[in-house]
């Protein structure tokens, strides 16, 4: 399918090239990570972008990519958009993703804290595929440092 005949996002993420096809009622993008057709939402669009860009730009492993990992938090089921783990499968990135519409803020930054009391990872990625804030949570009591800039995987 050519992917003219879906309509994308523009978003602030280098250039992907991904399997789409259209269904009758909507569009579905192919998730080399979780390796099935998922429905192709703004949010899910930022998603795969982001994940490109950590995998081809950034030398993340993509073995080391875990999306829509389950959460349970209070008693209720929560799936995070994606953790990067380390070498020894201990989280070390969650990734939350918005649709560009929505704003990075911190409701958002909230939502990665929720997940990251179960998870524990040492930096949140937050983007809306617009803007990407890089939140490293020092182990110091209330040290979060701020950057517009994701790391590549060595750094971190």
């Amino acid at each position: 399918m050519k992917e003219k005949s879906i309509q994308l996002p523009q978003l602030n993420l280098p250039a992907f090239q991904p399997t789409l096809r259209k269904k009758e009622e909507y569009a579905e993008i192919f998730d080399v990570f979780r390796k099935k057709w998922v429905r192709l939402t703004p949010e899910e669009w930022v998603r795969q972008c982001f994940l490109n860009m950590l995998t081809e730009k950034l030398h993340y492993p993509p073995g080391r990519i875990g999306v829509e990992f389950q959460v349970v938090y209070a008693g209720m089921s929560r799936r995070t958009d994606a953790v990067v783990y380390d070498e020894w499968g201990k989280p070390v990135v969650i990734v939350e993703c918005k649709a560009p519409q929505i704003d990075i803020n911190e409701d958002v930054f909230l939502q990665a804290a929720m997940y990251n009391k179960h998870l524990r990872a040492q930096y949140f990625f937050l983007t809306n595929g617009l803007v990407h804030i890089c939140a490293n949570i020092s182990n110091a009591p209330h040290e979060i440092k701020y950057s517009e800039k994701i790391p590549e995987y060595s750094q971190l």
